[in-house]
């Protein structure tokens, strides 16, 4: 018996950060979990946290959509909050691209217009941990100006884990996408 391997379209990221003892150039991150959430979304096999447990990802679209739609706009209040910002403060809302249903629900309910909201999904599908950077390649990769944009980033999922973020890029620092067909042999095995 032969097994035919299947590449699925992937996205990888790779962020730069320059370490400096500027006040104004620091970033605040606000972070959160809820353990009670660990079988909402899980992917048991993949990680071995119990070898009972199936391989393959679970997930209970009713507490996830609960969740999402509800402790994640409340992260994103309480983040402008302390830092004393209002949605007209930036330039994009940047969320993990996990359901563009659930997405406009985070930016409706934390206040943003759709027009600030980044979206990606609809060309990469999601792309798990690399949907907020991919999505911000996306809608600057190509822009060479210097004038600073302000991110209000958001991701959210296993766990139940969720994190608030900010910053601003240049778009002339921003790599344009880059898509390609290679990919490395290491580690593939003849018969998976």
């Amino acid at each position: 018996m032969t097994a035919d391997i299947i590449f699925l379209e992937m996205g990888g990221g790779v962020t730069l950060f320059e370490k400096t003892d500027d006040a104004e150039n620091q970033i605040m991150i606000l972070s959160a979990t809820d353990g009670a959430g660990l079988k909402a979304i899980s992917s048991p096999g993949f990680f071995w946290r119990h070898p009972k447990w199936k391989f393959g990802n679970a997930m209970d679209g009713v507490e996830v959509f609960n969740f999402a739609v509800n402790r994640v706009p409340e992260m994103l209040k309480a983040y402008m909050e302390l830092e004393g910002t209002t949605p007209e403060d930036y330039d994009s809302l940047v969320l993990h691209q996990s359901n563009l249903y659930i997405m406009k629900q985070i930016a409706k309910r934390s206040g943003f217009p759709p027009e600030k909201m980044s979206v990606s999904i609809d060309k990469f599908a999601n792309t798990s941990s690399v949907s907020i950077p991919l999505s911000i390649v996306n809608d600057y990769g190509t822009d060479s100006s210097d004038t600073p944009k302000r991110f209000l980033t958001c991701g959210y999922g296993v766990g139940l884990s969720w994190a608030a973020v900010e910053f601003s890029l240049e778009p002339a620092n921003i790599f344009p996408l880059v898509y390609t067909d290679e990919y490395f042999e290491d580690g593939l095995e003849e018969n998976c």
